[in-house]
């Protein structure tokens, strides 16, 4: 079977839920029998448990995996951005900040994620609380240009 969608324009993927969508595909795709060398189109207007977001899906029912093929698309998914990868990039910052003392006095770190490429298109979870960030820099922050900067968390042990 070769599947194939489409999402709707103007949506903000960042706000899609992966998780949903991959389930609403799988479970369409199963509930079909389509003919060999058929194909079946789905709109919104033809099924309610169509996610949001999604213009159409698209079915291609093949004789043999030897016809599969595969397309690359330019972008995509990109997972949600957590406390723990931000944790671990302020961690391994701070082990060069002795170095960056010799240099500055005071320290401040800034992240950047730059939400106009695809490639870092990350929204944050949900459960999202700055203040559980831990760093040993004098403040810390995380720039998600072109939309917000956010301070990050509590001043943890200075090295």
């Amino acid at each position: 079977m070769h599947v194939s969608m489409c999402f709707a324009a103007g949506i903000d993927l960042r706000l899609l839920e992966r998780t949903e969508v991959a389930h609403a595909l799988a479970s369409l795709i199963r509930s079909v029998q389509i003919p060999e060398m058929q194909r079946r189109v789905w709109r919104p207007r033809d099924l309610e448990d169509l996610p949001a977001g999604i213009s159409y899906v698209q079915a291609l029912r093949v004789p043999a995996w030897s016809m599969a093929h595969w397309n690359v698309a330019r972008a995509g998914w990109v997972g949600k951005l957590g406390l723990d990868a931000i944790q671990e990039r302020i961690d391994e910052k701070a082990k060069h900040l002795t170095t960056y003392r010799a240099v500055a006095e005071e320290n401040w770190l800034l992240m950047g994620v730059d939400l106009t490429k695809p490639s870092q298109s990350m929204a944050l979870e949900r459960d999202f609380d700055p203040s559980r960030i831990v760093s040993p820099f004098r403040k810390t922050f995380l720039y998600r240009y072109p939309e917000e900067v956010t301070e990050l968390g509590t001043r943890g042990p200075v090295s």
